[in-house]
């Protein structure tokens, strides 16, 4: 009997860490994926600023370049014309 609610015991403790665990989000990778977002978007725009200013061939090439690199995703050439 006394094993039994010794038992019982242990699982409760063992389900109450674990409710409490479930369900709450990293903050720290949010966070931390935030601040690469934000990296990323200050970069795109730095590079978005020295495109219009650049009259080289060769200098834009390396900026589109750059662009596609930091952001496969978008169209560089396009966005860089914004």
């Amino acid at each position: 009997m006394r094993i039994k609610k010794n038992f019982f015991i242990l699982i409760n403790n063992i389900l109450k860490i674990i409710i409490k665990h479930m369900g709450k989000a990293n903050p720290r990778s949010r966070q931390l994926d935030i601040q690469v977002k934000q990296k990323r978007q200050e970069k795109l725009k730095k590079l978005q600023e020295r495109y219009v200013q650049v009259s080289k061939k060769q200098e834009k090439e390396e900026i589109v370049r750059k662009v596609q690199k930091l952001a496969p995703y978008l169209d560089a050439e396009e966005y860089l014309k914004k």
